[in-house]
């Protein structure tokens, strides 16, 4: 995950934050669909957690908006959290 436009007041009002996440996930083979592996999941869950910490954040000073300017064990907090909630099955209950 990686931040492009972090938010901020600007005069013409508040720049909207944009995130993205480049993934390198196992690929299919032959005419089976790709699958995802558990350890894929947890992490593609935690990545998701830094996109949405840097999405939702309402500060408006640059310096410290979204993922910029939090100490690191801050900035895994939400990531951690979306982590977890892969680890322990809830979000792949069949």
């Amino acid at each position: 995950m990686d931040d492009v436009i972090t938010r901020r007041r600007l005069e013409e009002g508040i720049q909207t934050p944009v995130a993205y996440m480049n993934c390198n996930f196992s690929a299919p083979v032959g005419d089976k669909p790709a699958v995802f592996t558990h350890d894929e999941v947890i992490t593609l869950f935690h990545e998701f957690g830094h996109g949405l910490h840097h999405l939702l954040t309402e500060v408006e000073d640059l310096g410290v908006s979204g993922i910029n300017g939090v100490e690191w064990t801050r900035s895994s907090c939400p990531a951690s959290s979306w982590k977890t909630t892969a680890g322990n099955g809830m979000c792949c209950a069949a």
